[in-house]
């Protein structure tokens, strides 16, 4: 059987909104892209909307879209699991995996400022850093264990209990940055798995800061004048 082999590439988030200072041009428009103008001219192009007309989607979503994992499945992917397969993780059921960034935070008395996202895109010593902060005892019969991933990127995985996922996430986003990393809480205060769920990820990011900030690898990174990785988001 005839079989026909190609090559996805899928830029996600390219597409941007038009900048002022680049003629009101998006930062594509503005950039000089010889090869991907050759591409698109010997192919097709077009627009997609992966799940509905003008609905933005995560990587996740949209990518298992473009795949071919029908829409009932798709919208129920998390990215933990995800990212956790990527990187060849195993699990059991009822263990909890979470998607996370290494993340440069500072403390203050009411909890932790962001100071960047991904620890300015850290690639060198994660693996180390990642190895301090297992099996790591959050109480309640919990054990935590960091697994790296690629550049800033890592899996939480929680063991030990029975989980919820109707938790909040702890990172603020971009555009929120300067509100400060968000304590873990339960979308339902009387749910009482949820509430040691969120707990939990707290205690985590508590004391993955206490062991992360005066780290090896850390302080290597402050005498060169990079952004240290002193907790995950």
């Amino acid at each position: 059987m005839l079989q026909y082999k190609g090559l996805m590439i899928i830029l996600d988030g390219v597409g941007d909104r038009p900048i002022p200072a680049f003629g009101n041009r998006t930062p594509l428009e503005h950039s000089s892209t010889p090869n991907m103008d050759q591409l698109l001219t010997s192919g097709q192009c077009s627009l997609v909307d992966p799940l509905l007309p003008g609905l933005p989607v995560g990587t996740h979503t949209g990518t298992s879209l473009l795949l071919g994992l029908p829409v009932a499945e798709a919208i129920r992917l998390s990215r933990g699991p995800v990212e956790a397969a990527g990187i060849g993780l195993s699990s059991q059921p009822g263990d909890l995996l979470l998607r996370c960034n290494f993340a440069t935070l500072s403390r203050h008395s009411g909890g932790f400022d962001i100071l960047d996202r991904r620890a300015g895109h850290i690639q060198a010593g994660t693996d180390e850093l990642a190895a301090a902060l297992g099996n790591l005892d959050l109480g309640n019969g919990i054990t935590a264990i960091l697994h790296p991933a690629t550049q800033h990127r890592a899996v939480l995985k929680l063991t030990g209990q029975i989980f919820s996922s109707r938790i909040t996430d702890t990172d603020s986003g971009h555009r929120y940055e300067s509100l400060g990393l968000r304590h873990c809480e339960a979308f339902d205060p009387m749910d009482g798995v949820a509430v040691i769920t969120a707990g939990a990820i707290n205690r985590f990011t508590e004391q993955a800061f206490e062991i992360l900030d005066n780290h090896p690898v850390n302080n290597q990174r402050r005498k060169e004048n990079k952004l240290v990785a002193t907790s995950v988001s």
